[in-house]
């Protein structure tokens, strides 16, 4: 029989992944990760195999927390193009506090080891394909309320929101986050909608559908 793990499994893949989105993968050691998840270097070894596994193990944690959280925030609104921006606004809100400075963790790790790391690649790419169908399908539904100009493709759009939240990212690595870019973000949307005014609905939601659906595995 296995013996049972001496520490909390979650507290210590939290603790590491702190340390490879502060420092990244290339720059952190195995020394420092096992330091930062309170366990011996053996104690790693032993749970998760390499620096490499444990790096992918944080890293599909993360993506699977970032899909919960977009999924609890937009889905079953009565305003799904609302509540995608106002999804889209948290993010850049938490891009712009003193956390934010890391970047995502999702794209550093698309621009870094996955750009010489072919699995990873292909992981990266299936994540943010995944997130290109879910914006797709939100445009999509709200364009059918009437929420979206009839003349754009809703996964053109999708893709320009994509690119829009990776490119704060990389303007908060550099520290320059500021107010600019909840505006940027209000301009886009406001591009998608058509020409009359247009007024934000209150904020309601109706029951869940395809939840478990959202988002392949």
């Amino acid at each position: 029989m296995a013996r049972p793990r001496a520490f909390d499994l979650d507290e210590a893949l939290d603790q590491a992944q702190r340390v490879f989105w502060e420092r990244g993968y290339d720059a952190t050691t195995t020394a420092e990760l096992a330091a930062a998840m309170g366990i011996q270097k053996g104690s790693l070894f032993h749970a998760f195999g390499d620096k490499r596994s444990l790096f992918v193990e944080t890293l599909r944690r993360y993506m699977e927390k970032r899909k919960a959280d977009m999924i609890e925030r937009v889905s079953g609104s009565r305003d799904p193009l609302g509540a995608l921006q106002d999804w889209v606004e948290h993010s850049v809100d938490v891009l712009a506090s003193e956390e934010g400075r890391v970047g995502c963790f999702g794209v550093n790790s698309s621009v870094g080891l996955a750009a010489r790391d072919p699995e990873l690649a292909d992981l990266m790419a299936d994540y943010w394909n995944q997130f290109i169908d879910y914006f797709t399908r939100t445009i999509a539904r709200a364009q059918q309320l009437g929420h979206v100009r009839h003349d754009l493709d809703p996964k053109v759009l999708a893709h320009l929101v994509l690119v829009n939240l990776a490119g704060m990212n990389v303007i908060a690595r550099q520290g320059l986050a500021d107010d600019r870019m909840r505006d940027s973000v209000s301009e886009l949307f406001d591009s998608f909608r058509p020409a009359f005014e247009y007024i934000r609905p209150a904020a309601q939601s109706e029951p869940k559908q395809e939840d478990s659906q959202e988002f392949s595995s």
